[in-house]
């Protein structure tokens, strides 16, 4: 830019400033929840949110627990891992659901919600997952055999 007044141009021409403009993320969409193959995981999946001029650096994500509140598990759904942020995706063992601090039980929905993070700040909460995963259990162990009598030990 070059100074003008009204005595004419200036000698001098200052140098530029760039600003990029931008804010926090808007909130994901509403994650799905689902069961993986064999019936072992819930897989947890959202979008990309609109980053509004700055990368996602980051996700957390929140299971809804038997008794409504929520629980962030960062050893099968850390939101700060490279893998988790670019696949959007996180599995989370059906065991774990079942056991403290989810106690979830058979036939529970698991619900999840996720944030998201970029330079600029965190994100709002998306809406809690409509498509939801329910819990499973494995069969209880058997009871043992019994002889009847009229079974013969042949």
């Amino acid at each position: 830019m070059l100074a003008v007044n009204k005595y004419g141009d200036g000698a001098l021409q200052s140098t530029y400033v760039s600003i990029m403009t931008g804010e926090a993320p808007n909130a994901p969409s509403a994650p799905t929840t689902s069961v993986s193959s064999g019936s072992v995981y819930v897989d947890v999946a959202w979008s990309y949110p609109t980053d509004n001029n700055f990368a996602v650096d980051e996700y957390l994500i929140q299971i809804k627990k038997l008794d409504g509140t929520w629980y962030e598990d960062t050893t099968y759904c850390d939101g700060s891992d490279s893998t988790v942020i670019s696949a959007m995706t996180c599995s989370i063992p059906m065991s774990i659901l079942r056991s403290s601090p989810y106690n979830l039980v058979y036939g529970d929905s698991v619900v999840a919600q996720v944030k998201a993070h970029n330079s600029r700040g965190w994100s709002s909460y998306s809406a809690s997952s409509t498509t939801v995963a329910t819990i499973q259990t494995e069969p209880t162990q058997m009871s043992a055999p019994t002889r009847g009598s009229s079974t013969s030990s042949s």
